[in-house]
């Protein structure tokens, strides 16, 4: 997450906690409010406030990084995670997500 000052900032906080040393589930609840953030200063009012022109709002990261990060490391069910970003970013799941595999 970032995408604003303020959600770029909790980031920052995240990761120089991990630095620290901080496990990482300390540490979600930072990203939670950065995303939280991003939703509603920059996704939900693009969404929200068009006029007559259909809005695309397009991220390289949303709630996919969190599936992974905690679902699949298995820090969080997948139970749970449904009902964070429930709480965390209401109704604004992608409509689409694509990912990408560049062989290196």
């Amino acid at each position: 997450p970032g995408g604003t000052p303020e959600a770029e900032e909790m980031r920052d906080k995240a990761f120089q906690r991990l630095g620290e040393g901080a496990p990482i589930e300390e540490l979600v609840p930072f990203w939670d409010l950065a995303r939280k953030e991003l939703v509603d200063r920059v996704i939900r009012p693009n969404l929200e406030n068009h006029s007559q022109e259909p809005t695309i709002v397009l991220l390289d990261r949303y709630v996919d990084s969190n599936v992974v990060y905690e679902g699949l490391a298995g820090l969080t069910s997948f139970k749970t995670l449904r009902e964070k970003h429930r709480v965390t970013v209401g109704n604004y799941y992608p409509n689409l997500t694509a990912i990408l595999y560049i062989p290196t």
